[in-house]
């Protein structure tokens, strides 16, 4: 019984880990995005 827990919890961690990880993502996007914009209204 400990161990289904165990498990399902480290499977829960995961998928809190990776939805943390896919906003820090579209964060990092979105600088990136706001970075190559200002650059390309730099160049022209």
């Amino acid at each position: 019984m400990l161990s289904v827990f165990s498990e399902l919890k480290n499977e829960y961690d995961k998928k809190i880990i990776y939805i943390i990880e896919g906003k820090i993502k579209i964060v990092n996007d979105k600088k990136i995005q706001r970075k190559h914009l200002f650059f390309l209204g730099v160049s022209f």
